[in-house]
């Protein structure tokens, strides 16, 4: 029999929070560039601008991903007050692998876009070759609604 799967949640991170969410920020960073982020877990590393700024700057959103009561991840938003644009921004966006198979990734993303309404302006970084398909699977799925 299979276990019933956790209510994924996404809700605005506190700034208490903000040291929940810099590891994975830290992990995400390594992953795209393993020699500008060294592979440490110091919370201190690497210095990543406008981190701060999620908690005070008007136009940016922090939001933590929570799988039932365990942290799946975070996403970092822009909105237009930020990009200066009339679009909306992901500037991060992830999820543990302890949790990618578990389709939070595709809750994570349409609660997201249920918070800030359109447009929004797909971006990703070329490291993350999946990234880009993943993106526009989802923006062509929001489209259709």
């Amino acid at each position: 029999m299979s276990q019933p799967q956790a209510t994924t949640v996404v809700r605005r991170a506190e700034p208490c929070e903000a040291a929940t969410i810099k590891p994975l920020l830290n992990s995400s960073l390594r992953k795209l560039d393993p020699f500008t982020h060294p592979t440490t877990d110091d919370p201190s590393t690497p210095d990543y601008p406008y981190f701060d700024s999620y908690w005070s700057e008007a136009g940016r959103t922090p939001y933590l991903i929570q799988s039932g009561d365990q942290t799946a991840g975070f996403d970092l938003i822009r909105t237009p007050a930020s990009t200066h644009t009339a679009f909306h921004q992901v500037a991060e966006f992830y999820i543990d692998p302890n949790f990618r198979r578990a389709r939070i990734r595709t809750q994570a993303i349409r609660k997201i876009w249920q918070h800030h309404p359109d447009p929004w302006q797909p971006r990703y970084h070329p490291v993350t070759r999946s990234a880009k398909g993943i993106i526009f699977r989802h923006v062509h799925a929001w489209a259709r609604r």
